[in-house]
């Protein structure tokens, strides 16, 4: 028998949680660990501690402009920088990429987090 350990993570009282739409061909680079930063728009007020959920997805003819595959992710956010961006951006480093946020658990494994 193999016990496998999960980190879940409740969002604090100070902290926030971002759902924010990534790009298919970014998205499993993620995954994979090879991409450990993301570029974005502070129009969030992104914090340390922060999470992210990342929704994978694709452009599309919708009013929304983007469809979902359905795949999904979470980080915190580990470290915050504006060096070399433009304006209005930062970069966010992830660490704890694979999290799973309690908000997004079924009622019965909440009761065991």
């Amino acid at each position: 028998m193999h016990l496998r350990f999960i980190q879940v993570h409740v969002i604090g009282v100070n902290m926030k949680h971002h759902d924010l739409k990534l790009f298919t061909k970014y998205f499993q680079h993620v995954i994979d660990g090879n991409k450990k930063s993301e570029l974005r728009y502070d129009d969030r007020g992104y914090q340390i501690g922060d999470v992210i959920t990342l929704h994978e997805g694709c452009p599309a003819i919708n009013k929304e402009g983007f469809e979902y595959t359905g795949r999904n992710i979470s980080a915190r956010i580990s470290y915050i920088d504006d060096f070399g961006c433009q304006h209005g951006y930062v970069n966010l480093s992830l660490s704890d990429v694979g999290l799973l946020v309690a908000n997004d658990l079924p009622e019965i494994l909440k009761e065991q987090a």
